[in-house]
């Protein structure tokens, strides 16, 4: 089990979150998440002036597209929406999740984002929407524990 004293409760955030999806029918490298072994995790806050809704909205149905057009080698990509007054730290507005099914497919999204074209409307959509000093990206290992809900 976990040793209650080696976690650290100042930087431990327990909070709902509202989780968007892209189809795999949108995604390059669709069908869903089978056999999707490298996972992108990237924490981002809005710009301080766009509401919450407004953020999501237009998250929904302008980055996320974008996102789904040009960053083919995506196998998964799922927003999270932290739930006001759930306990989220501050400035993270969205947690996006994006599964590729190896490395090789991760490296070919990052060669994607220097392609000047598509780094230009990249760059434009976020100074839009996100304060751009809030996000992080960090590849991550996904542990997965299938519960017995009949226990």
């Amino acid at each position: 089990g976990i040793n209650p004293q080696a976690v650290n409760k100042e930087k431990t955030f327990h909070f709902l979150t509202e989780e968007y999806r892209t189809s795999s029918s949108e995604l390059g490298d669709g069908d869903a998440l089978s056999g999707a072994k490298v996972k992108m995790m990237i924490t981002i806050g809005r710009k301080p002036s766009m509401s919450r809704e407004d953020f999501i909205n237009y998250y929904e149905s302008r980055h996320a597209v974008l996102s789904a057009q040009h960053l083919r080698a995506t196998a998964g990509y799922y927003r999270n929406y932290p739930v006001p007054g759930t306990g989220a730290p501050d400035g993270i507005d969205v947690i996006t999740e994006m599964w590729f099914r190896d490395r090789a497919k991760f490296d070919e999204l990052a060669a994607a984002m220097t392609v000047p074209e598509i780094a230009a409307i990249f760059a434009k959509d976020e100074e839009y929407l996100f304060d751009r000093s809030t996000i992080n990206m960090f590849l991550v290992q996904e542990y997965v524990t299938t519960l017995d809900s009949d226990k």
